[in-house]
């Protein structure tokens, strides 16, 4: 199911055979030497050059250690090719072999072609640095003669190895040729609410960028060689077509033709709707009690609908190996106005009827005995009207737990049935880190929805204290893991403070404020709203998803 959790478990991990490999390979003195650089460009695209070149250097045999021999080592041997024009793959130097060991400094001398240097140096002279790297973007033709030697300690001291030439053979620029489409983009039919996406493919030297136009305008950020246009409205109908340009010209696609037409007059709609919200955080005692809550709306009978809800901690640890988790998560579910809690839960026990919910709303099982939570209400559901989940560590523990809301009703749903109108989320969020709430919209019909993360007015319309003085709002389409909307400090605006009365949803009375609120038509799909304080900041902030007329 759809979750936030899934930004989570892609994070990187360490790769172990490879961290042991490395250990055994510092053994040797020019590893040492590559190893170094990598960690020097570790943040940039050389950095993962050089780790490359390591490997495949000692897994060919060809770093020596060889008595009595003094070697300079290369990930890419004399002669080099290079083109102008055409950025290098960083290249890293050492010296193997007695006396210099792993250098303490450098000289460079010969002819640098320019564009390049070494280690930042553009014409020759000395460095007191143990590893060397070639990086840059050759702009000048010609063979160039470099030398390259080695010294034990700093300021050419100690043991020096030999003088090594160095050759880099630069070639000329390929001749620029204009762009050509050998695939324009096509004529498009689509029903509104649906997603159309226009490509196109043409050829030319240098590569040629692009810019999409419509209907002889440019299109602000279309810049790709493909245009997509998600929740298409009967606005979007046009004439839509390419530029594509380098310096040796530039030429337009034929136009291509979307047509929009309305949706079919009769069938049931399935309303595009709110039916899940999940949220990845450390919770715990005190301020770092987790809170989340809902409002069900709707006008149907019976005014009712079946939940999931659930708190995941264990299984965080054992299913999907994530550290750090909640061991033993209770949650709370409280009707609001209402002091006694609806449930208390504390170890789901693994009962056939959670079971059977988990399944039909795509949540990941949960092992009979482990310590996480789940609430599955008793049919028909829980009533229209707001409710509130909150999540602690028993004995006042704390850690890494996975709070979650599910709709689980079965689709087609109608808009006047009952179904989430608002979830929400009250979080303390640390100093440099990043909440994400991750939500989905479902049915077949797009959902229109103002998104909002809350500092600052939990403060000074509540009292709250320590709330996160400037909170930045980034959306993001999980299905696509493209950035689809942002916000830092809402502006006061007409407009945004209209659709905020019109959900409900208490005021931002002070247009200054830095809160920060998005609206935005969506279709369905998995979505995740990330905030993060501005500067790093941290404290508690309040983020929540409405669903907007």
């Amino acid at each position: 199911m759809h979750t936030c959790l899934a930004l989570t478990f892609r994070l990187a991990r360490l790769n172990f055979p490879l961290a042991v490999l490395l250990g055994v390979m510092q053994r040797t003195p020019v590893v040492r030497v590559f190893t170094a650089a990598v960690d020097r460009f570790s943040n940039a695209p050389l950095g993962a050059m050089l780790r490359a070149a390591t490997v495949g250097l000692g897994a060919m045999g060809t770093v020596h250690a060889l008595a009595g021999a003094t070697t300079l080592v290369t990930s890419k041997p004399s002669p080099l090719n290079v083109t102008v024009g055409v950025p290098i793959p960083g290249i890293g130097f050492g010296i193997n072999g007695p006396g210099v060991g792993q250098p303490g400094s450098w000289v460079v001398g010969g002819s640098i072609p320019p564009g390049l240097n070494f280690s930042g140096l553009t014409a020759p002279g000395s460095l007191n640095i143990p590893n060397l790297a070639l990086t840059g973007t050759p702009t000048a033709g010609g063979t160039y003669l470099v030398t390259l030697q080695g010294w034990e300690n700093a300021n050419r001291k100690g043991n020096g190895s030999p003088i090594y030439p160095y050759t880099i053979v630069v070639a000329g620029a390929a001749a620029a040729v204009a762009p050509v489409f050998t695939t324009p983009p096509s004529a498009q039919t689509i029903v509104v609410g649906g997603s159309v996406t226009f490509t196109a493919v043409a050829t030319g030297t240098p590569a040629p960028g692009f810019q999409w136009m419509k209907d002889g305008g440019a299109i602000a950020g279309a810049t790709n060689a493909s245009y997509t246009l998600a929740a298409v409205t009967i606005a979007d109908a046009g004439a839509y077509a390419v530029v594509a340009s380098n310096s040796a010209g530039s030429v337009t696609s034929g136009v291509a033709q979307l047509t929009v037409n309305s949706p079919p007059v009769g069938p049931t709609t399935d309303s595009g709707r709110l039916v899940n919200l999940s949220i990845l955080t450390n919770a715990g005692a005190g301020a770092k009690v987790l809170t989340m809550g809902a409002y069900i709306g709707g006008t149907d009978l019976p005014g009712a609908m079946p939940l999931v809800i659930r708190a995941v901690g264990p299984t965080l640890g054992t299913a999907f190996g994530i550290g750090g988790v909640l061991a033993d998560p209770v949650m709370t579910v409280n009707a609001q106005g209402v002091a006694t809690p609806i449930a208390v839960n504390d170890n789901w026990g693994g009962t056939a009827v959670c079971r059977s919910a988990f399944a039909a709303v795509g949540a990941f099982a949960l092992p009979d005995t482990s310590l996480d939570c789940a609430y599955v209400p008793p049919t028909p559901g829980l009533a229209t009207g707001g409710y509130t989940v909150q999540v602690v560590g028993a004995g006042n523990s704390s850690g890494l737990v996975i709070a979650e809301i599910y709709d689980a009703t079965v689709s087609p749903r109608p808009i006047s049935a009952p179904r989430l109108m608002n979830l929400s989320t009250l979080a303390q969020i640390d100093p440099g880190a990043t909440l994400a709430v991750g939500f989905v919209i479902g049915g077949t019909a797009p959902c229109r929805v103002l998104v909002r993360a809350v500092g600052p007015t939990l403060g000074t319309a509540f009292g709250l204290g320590g709330v996160m003085a400037d909170p930045g709002l980034v959306l993001f389409n999980n299905d696509l893991g493209q950035q689809i909307g942002a916000n830092d400090d809402w502006g006061g605006g007409a407009s945004l403070s209209n659709a905020m009365s019109a959900v409900g949803a208490f005021a931002l009375a002070d247009p200054t404020s830095r809160d920060a609120v998005l609206v935005v038509t969506l279709p369905p799909g998995a979505y995740s709203a990330r905030v993060a304080g501005k500067n790093g900041t941290g404290g508690t902030a309040l983020v929540e998803v409405y669903e907007a007329p």
